[in-house]
């Protein structure tokens, strides 16, 4: 992995185009009278995890570049995410 950005956007591009073939398939099925929606379901959390996976990633690569104060300030990142995924979810 010679440039972080470039990972980056192709996790972003293979996260929103597997969210988008999910959502196809499973509105295909559902107009076709079957049972679509858990797969639409499913592309929406992989379109809502794709942006957690590219904070993810970034944790990854500033460790790899030793960048303590980034590794902190994005590990905050991710737990205020986490967090508000936790508490949204429940209220």
């Amino acid at each position: 992995m010679r440039d972080p950005d470039i990972a980056i956007s192709w996790l972003l591009r293979i996260g929103v185009l597997l969210s988008a073939g999910l959502i196809m398939v499973g509105m295909i099925a559902h107009l076709a009278g079957g049972s679509g929606r858990m797969i639409i379901t499913a592309g929406l959390l992989v379109l809502i995890a794709t942006p957690v996976a590219r904070v993810a990633f970034s944790i990854f690569i500033f460790v790899r570049e030793g960048d303590r104060l980034y590794v902190a300030i994005t590990s905050a990142v991710i737990l205020i995410l986490l967090f508000g995924f936790a508490v949204g979810a429940t209220g």
